[in-house]
Formats: structure tokens, sequence, C-alpha cells
């Protein structure tokens, strides 16, 4: 019985059509079939947090959003869905309730929420990067990662610094900083879920 998903067949049409084509060479298919299947996720991430942003009239909110947290995700890692579906549904409630409930919060307690912010700035530079099922670095590539995460996280203080002098309407300002805070928890719950010790998982 066949147990690929349609996703996998849909990727291996592809890659298969591009070798037909002669786009690329069938020695180099595992390679193009990872990264056809990457790019299909992450296109698929962003169209759905595209239509949340559209149905909840927060476009360029989510524009911010997304920016900001998919640079910093990149290098800090931290938990990870042990299944895409999982991930995408995850992600899709997390960001709806961003979008509904949350950034009405954040814009109640605004200095509360900065503060918030700021703290989370720290934890995710002390703790970064972390481990999981999906991304295994190594000493070197850890250390590679955080040094790059040092110079995001300085980034993003000047940017929030310039949006204060500048008067940037706060809601913009309120998803760059949840944007920073769910990387925080991201980072905190992964730390916990695989934190190294002896080499083996502790959960």
């Amino acid at each position: 019985m066949d147990n690929t998903t349609y996703l996998e067949r849909l990727v291996f049409l592809i890659v298969k059509r591009m070798e037909d084509l002669n786009i690329i060479d069938s020695s180099s298919r595992e390679l193009y079939l990872y990264q056809v299947e990457v790019f299909i996720l992450k296109i698929t991430g962003i169209l759905v947090l595209a239509i949340i942003g559209i149905c909840t009239a927060n476009i360029m909110e989510t524009i911010i959003f997304y920016i900001t947290f998919s640079a910093l995700r990149s290098y800090t890692h931290g938990y990870h869905a042990n299944h895409y579906i999982i991930c995408l549904l995850q992600s899709s409630i997390i960001y709806m309730l961003i979008c509904q409930v949350f950034s009405v919060i954040v814009m109640q307690q605004t200095l509360l929420f900065d503060g918030v912010t700021l703290v989370s700035l720290g934890i995710i530079f002390m703790l970064s990067a972390v481990n999981s099922d999906s991304v295994m670095l190594t000493d070197e590539e850890t250390a590679r990662h955080k040094h790059t995460i040092k110079y995001i996280l300085i980034t993003y203080m000047v940017i929030a610094l310039m949006c204060i002098t500048l008067n940037i309407p706060y809601r913009i300002v309120a998803f760059f900083d949840m944007a920073i805070v769910l990387n925080m928890c991201l980072v905190v719950i992964g730390k916990l879920k695989y934190m190294k010790g002896d080499g083996h998982e502790v959960y």
C-alpha cells in the first residue's frame, strides 16, 4: 500500500516534470524533492497568514508580524510541531488569537507589553539557539546562530526606538512586539522540551 502523502506525490510530480524538461539532473532528485517541499510548505504558511490578515483587516500588521517573526525564528528555532499540518493549524489559531484577542489587550496595556517585549529579547538572547527534533545544530552552528541573533535583536531594538521617535501607530508596533514575544515562547518551550544535558532529550 502506498503510504506517501498528497504533498509528497505533488512534490514528486513537480520534480519529475523538471527532470523531463531537462531543468534539473535526475542525480540531484533527492535535493530538489526536499527544496520543492520546503518551498510549497513556506508558501502555504504565508498564504494562510495572508488570508487571516485580509479577513481581519490586518494586512500591514500581518506583513510586519511575518517579517519580524520569520527573521528571528530562522535562527532561534525552539519548539516545532511533529507534523506540518499540526504546525499550520497551531500557527493559524495562534495568529487568529493575535489579531482578534491579544492585539486588543496589548493596545490597552501598552507600557506593560513594552516591558514584556524587552524581557523577551533578553530571554531569546540567553537561551537561543535551541535544538529540536527537526533542527539539530552543532556547537559551531549554535555559536554562529547566536552571533546572528545578537545583531537581529540589536536591529529590533533600534527599530523600536525609531517607531517611538517617529510616532508610528502603536497597533503596528504591537504586532512587531507580539512576533518577538511569540518567538520567546517557542524558544522557552523548546528549551524545556529538548534541553541538552547528557545528550538525551528532557521532557
